[in-house]
């Protein structure tokens, strides 16, 4: 089914979350790339997996390997949640059309499709949030998830949980922050830290009413 032009075109469309657990029938031979054209820009992908870049599929394999429990007979194929913690579908030998309809049934369950450059920009922007926090960079955090939650308005639910999450969590840092800058005893010592945060959070309901 990896191989059929409609299905592929399909999947992207959709952003289908599919896994191949074994890729290469030989370890020690690597497998065959194609070069194509994604979203304006040429991209490598799997000759066998066209649907996948390699980056893609190593990292989808990573955070999924760290997670989920996989039956020892390869290869296997399934629908998995957004969360990557649970398989909601499992199709050890299937059509298109049967993976197809699984897939879907599953996706109604939790609201919209999503394009798949929209799930991109998403992602994009949810990583960018987390680096630039983990970076102290934490007006580039904040801009970064409220452009995930204005791009993800209309979003599947799990997607819109992790959108959610992530400003949930940006919210309380600057909160927390506030209330540092806010302890700080000279006065102009405390303005100055008070603004920064203001700054670096303005695009955040946290600090309407800082002092």
């Amino acid at each position: 089914m990896f191989r059929n032009p409609e299905y592929v075109k399909w999947a992207n469309d959709e952003t289908i979350h599919v896994f191949a657990y074994s890729l290469d029938p030989d370890q020690s031979k690597p497998e065959p790339m194609v070069e194509v054209t994604r979203d304006g820009a040429k991209v490598e992908v799997f000759k066998d997996f066209p649907m996948f870049t390699a980056d893609e599929m190593y990292s989808l394999r990573g955070e999924l390997e760290k997670r989920i429990l996989y039956p020892t007979s390869t290869p296997w194929s399934g629908v998995i949640d957004a969360s990557n913690s649970n398989i909601l579908v499992e199709l050890k030998k299937a059509s298109m059309k049967e993976f197809r309809a699984a897939y879907e049934t599953e996706q109604k369950k939790h609201g919209p499709t999503l394009a798949r450059a929209d799930w991109l920009k998403i992602r994009a922007a949810l990583q960018a949030s987390t680096d630039a926090e983990f970076d102290g960079a934490w007006k580039t955090a904040v801009i970064q998830a409220v452009a995930a939650r204005d791009a993800g308005k209309t979003a599947p639910v799990p997607l819109k949980e992790a959108i959610d999450a992530r400003l949930t969590s940006i919210t309380a840092a600057g909160k927390a922050q506030l209330e540092t800058a806010e302890k700080t005893k000279d006065p102009a010592e405390r303005a100055k830290a008070v603004a920064k945060v203001v700054e670096d959070f303005k695009a955040l309901p946290l600090v309407p009413d800082a002092k």
